[in-house]
């Protein structure tokens, strides 16, 4: 019984699974998972292709953002996610994008608050600006593995 295949995680449209054959050698016998509408595709699994399909299904859980209403002014940056419908210089081509903001409002004076900054992308000069948007979501860095990576022997 074969698995079935969530939607292309980037545009919406049917996936498709292939086993690849003599067109093209290096990859001959391998299976892979792809959108024709947009072209993405998963990695090329030999081995253990019992996995690809749920693989391909994984999705990011967006449930682990947090609203904002509870966001608890903490001293660090933080995962956004970013509505841009009313803004600017999206970090993805998206209106909904996930970027890393701070907000240090509880830090200074009513007279210096600058509400929520976080990072966007200017696309006629390829460089990092700014982002403008509403945060809709947040969720922590997990910065403890970074810390754990540096604590390995």
């Amino acid at each position: 019984m074969s698995e079935i295949l969530k939607p292309c995680p980037f545009c919406g449209g049917e996936a498709e699974r292939h086993t690849i054959g003599d067109e093209e050698p290096t990859n001959r016998g391998g299976d892979v998972i792809c959108c024709p509408d947009c072209g993405a595709s998963s990695h090329v699994e030999f081995g253990r292709k019992e996995n690809i399909v749920g693989l391909w299904n994984q999705r990011a859980d967006l449930a682990a953002f947090l609203p904002m209403e509870e966001w608890d002014a903490r001293d660090e940056a933080v995962l956004l996610m970013v509505d841009y419908t009313e803004g600017d210089h999206a970090i993805d081509d998206a209106t909904i994008a996930i970027t890393i903001g701070h907000n240090n409002d509880h830090n200074v004076g009513a007279d210096e608050a600058q509400g929520w900054l976080f990072a966007g992308w200017c696309w006629s000069h390829d460089h990092y600006v700014q982002g403008k948007g509403t945060p809709i979501g947040w969720m922590p860095i997990p910065h403890h593995l970074a810390r754990a990576r540096e604590d390995a022997p």
